[in-house]
């Protein structure tokens, strides 16, 4: 086996002698970690890495691969998913929602087996960053190290990692005292490619730690009991930044549990906060986030018609992911068909995904609905959704979540109104 030390030894030199040769075509140094049983394939690899002004780590097994994973706590992986004795599926299992780096899969028995693996790897809570089928090619690399670069993964001593337990303790006091922020993400329309709407996604900025994702609180929240408030803070955010682009046109969508929506002080919240902005119930998509097996309860299924009569938009999240989504479909009117993002990923390269999505939009189109896709993250993916009639679109390819006032110049400069 090639051990760590060995491989920075031999593949700095060749990173210098890259970079003296103008041939390092990355700003960021990163730490990568591949795993592959066959010793050529691993090398190739990491000359390859090497050459784009990356430091690689060449691991022939699983044991070799943790040691080095603690030892030199690598930005990205490079996983082998077929390999004897342990697989890769069997490591992605083992490094579950608590490794922080990015992951891309390798293997060469076909784009299928990977994309299923890349769900479960998602499944597990990984950072997954894509796919190099084999034989690799440089171009590949090339491009997935790029993505890296602009997405970075979260690291433990960032704001994104900070402990869960200390962010959580205090919820309700920040709640109190406004910490918590709703960002804006745009969403484009295919056919104008114009910023048509938004969404809604709430940040707490933390006075410690900064800007803290959801999944690091909404845990807390919900424990707490706090959901509804927080709900009524995101509603009263969104319909803030909405009066404030002095436009009719676009929407902004706000996810909200089943839960929440069964609850009648929501309506009257919803509607208090409407009026109180001088906006019309058609500017909001209220986004039903819940997607678990059960069916929506009925108080649910009876508020969402009541709101749709008075005028708002409603939109299935997440559609395809949860085993109720057709009977969901059918029980209530909504307006949006949100295509779920796992969807998204090789849509441009799987004639499989692309069938899917193209049935999705059809399925959408015979039920008076319009189709908005998450998850795009490159311009072949957008392209195609476009080609596949999909109608809206919204991705870090388009544009990350932004605070009120960036996405309120965003929306200036690329609105059609």
């Amino acid at each position: 086996m090639i051990s760590g030390a060995m491989h920075i030894a031999e593949t700095s030199g060749t990173r210098r002698r890259a970079a003296s040769h103008g041939a390092a075509k990355t700003s960021l140094t990163q730490k990568i970690l591949i795993l592959d049983d066959d010793r050529l394939v691993a090398q190739t690899l990491a000359a390859q890495v090497a050459a784009e002004g990356h430091v690689p780590f060449v691991t022939l097994d699983r044991d070799a691969f943790f040691q080095s994973l603690a030892h030199h706590d690598p930005d990205i992986l490079i996983i082998d998913i077929c390999m004897p004795g342990h697989d890769g599926v069997d490591i992605i299992r083992e490094l579950g929602d608590t490794c922080a780096a990015q992951v891309i899969v390798t293997s060469g028995m076909g784009r299928r087996m990977i994309e299923t693996v890349l769900r479960s790897a998602e499944h597990y809570g990984l950072n997954v960053l894509g796919a190099l089928p084999k034989p690799v090619r440089r171009s590949a690399i090339q491009e997935l190290l790029a993505r890296a670069e602009t997405h970075g993964s979260v690291r433990s001593g960032s704001p994104d990692g900070a402990d869960r337990t200390n962010v959580g303790a205090d919820v309700c006091k920040a709640l109190e005292q406004g910490q918590f922020e709703s960002f804006f993400q745009p969403k484009l329309c295919l056919h104008t490619d114009t910023i048509c709407g938004f969404e809604a996604l709430v940040r707490w900025r933390h006075p410690n730690f900064g800007i803290i994702l959801p999944q690091m609180f909404l845990p807390q929240i919900m424990t707490q009991g706090l959901e509804a408030r927080l709900t009524s803070a995101v509603l009263d955010q969104a319909c803030r930044f909405l009066r404030g682009l002095k436009n009719r046109a676009p929407r902004v969508a706000v996810n909200v549990s089943a839960a929440t929506i069964s609850d009648p002080a929501f309506r009257r919240t919803l509607d208090s906060t409407v009026a109180r902005y001088g906006l019309t119930p058609d500017r909001l998509i209220i986004e039903v986030t819940e997607v678990g097996p059960e069916a929506l309860p009925q108080d649910a299924v009876e508020a969402l018609v009541r709101m749709r009569m008075a005028g708002y938009v409603l939109s299935i999240d997440d559609f395809g992911t949860g085993v109720s989504s057709l009977q969901r479909l059918v029980s209530v009117p909504f307006s949006e068909l949100k295509i779920d993002r796992s969807f998204v990923r090789g849509v441009a390269r799987s004639q499989e995904t692309r069938e899917v999505i193209h049935n999705l939009t059809r399925l959408a189109l015979s039920l008076e609905m319009f189709t908005t896709v998450e998850g795009v993250e490159d311009e072949s993916a957008l392209a195609c959704l476009r080609d596949l009639g999909c109608d809206v679109a919204q991705g870090y390819h388009i544009a990350r979540p932004m605070p009120a006032a960036a996405a309120t110049q965003v929306y200036g400069s690329r609105s059609s109104g």
